[in-house]
């Protein structure tokens, strides 16, 4: 329960049973080393961790009808990890491990819409195969023209020339812009990433695609 005065806690104060089955943990430096990729601080700031690694451990669907599975008041099913066989290094500078996109800030504005977000859906894998199939894309060097073309394509009152895109933020993989308007005075956000894990579509381990991640029309004024 992520509520309700449970406090999590990294210590069991007794092993682990589930159904009768008692689930124990290889606790060795593998699975050390996973347990630091899933806790803050994140390389990517505060937007959680993708992490890729191979797990053993017992699956629990639980049983049909309300609070009768697992988690907070029963809602879900249970994966107990038993033992981390291997786990993935996060050691490229040029890729985004975070779990989640930016979000505006609302300080200045009264809302903001979601621009058909894509974050690591079906639209990310086809940008990044449209990529390798286009040697001279600007998808794998040009991240501001990344933006600029998801912008115009899905805002049709926007143009580019009088879209102007500033750098909010820079980190790992992951560049934020803001946009704005001349012609209108409507302001944009938009995210734009190398995800880790569109590693394991491009033909080319070397050559990730910048893809749009998130973007949103603010509602300002």
């Amino acid at each position: 329960m992520y509520c309700c005065g449970v406090t999590p806690s990294k210590t069991r104060p007794e092993p682990l049973v589930v159904e009768g089955i008692p689930i124990s943990l290889v606790d060795d430096a593998v699975f050390r080393r996973f347990d630091r990729e899933i806790q803050p601080p994140f390389r990517s700031g505060r937007f959680g961790s993708v992490v890729h690694a191979k797990l053993v451990g017992r699956f629990f669907a639980g049983r049909e009808g309300p609070m009768k599975g697992y988690g907070h008041m029963g809602c879900c099913s249970l994966l107990a990890i038993q033992k981390v066989v291997s786990v993935d290094p996060q050691d490229r500078d040029d890729l985004d491990y975070g779990a989640s996109p930016d979000q505006p800030d609302l300080k200045n504005c009264g809302g903001y819409q979601e621009l058909a977000p894509i974050f690591l859906g079906s639209e990310a894998i086809q940008a990044q195969r449209k990529a390798d199939s286009e040697p001279s894309s600007k998808a794998f060097d040009d991240p501001e023209a990344v933006a600029r073309e998801y912008l115009t394509s899905t805002e049709r009152s926007l143009v580019s020339q009088t879209l102007k895109l500033t750098v909010r933020r820079k980190g790992n993989g992951r560049i934020i812009y803001d946009g704005l308007d001349r012609s209108s005075g409507t302001k944009f956000m938009i995210v734009i990433s190398r995800p880790y894990l569109l590693l394991f579509y491009a033909q080319n381990p070397k050559y990730v695609a910048w893809v749009p991640i998130a973007a949103y029309k603010l509602l300002c004024g």
